[in-house]
C-alpha cells in the first residue's frame, strides 16, 4: 500500500502544522519521556506514558510532512504513515540537530 491510497481513502487528509504545533506536540512528548521513567510507577503505566510520547512524535511527523490522519483510528493511521516519511524524518531530525532549521517543510513524491 502507498501513500497514496491513504489520501484516496481521506485516512489522511492535508493539515498546515504551525511551527507553534509542532514545538508543543514535542513538548509533551518530552514531558512523557522524562515520565515515563519515574521508577516508583508501576510497568503499565510507564509504557502508557512512553507510547503517548511515540504517538505525539508521529502527530508531529506526519503534521511537519503536511498530514493529518482521521479522527476515527487515528493512532493507527498515524504510525502506519511513518514508514511513508521515515528517510524525511532522519534529514530532519539530523537538520535540527545541526542547527539548520527548526520548521521542517518536506516536499514528497506520491506513489
Amino acid at each position: 500500500m502507498n501513500f497514496q491510497v491513504y489520501l484516496q481513502n481521506a485516512w489522511v487528509k492535508p493539515h498546515k502544522a504551525s511551527k507553534e504545533e509542532i514545538a508543543r506536540l514535542r513538548a509533551v512528548a518530552d514531558r512523557d519521556i522524562r515520565q515515563s521513567n519515574a521508577a516508583d510507577m508501576e510497568p503499565e503505566w510507564r509504557f502508557d506514558i512512553a507510547y503517548n510520547a511515540s504517538l505525539q512524535l508521529a502527530v508531529a511527523a506526519l503534521a511537519a510532512a503536511g498530514y493529518q490522519a482521521e479522527r476515527q483510528n487515528k493512532h493507527q493511521r498515524t504510525i502506519e504513515c511513518l514508514g511513508f516519511f521515515y528517510w524525511k524524518l532522519v534529514t530532519w531530525t539530523f537538520s535540527i540537530v545541526a542547527g539548520e532549521s527548526e520548521t521542517p517543510r518536506f516536499t514528497m513524491k506520491l506513489g
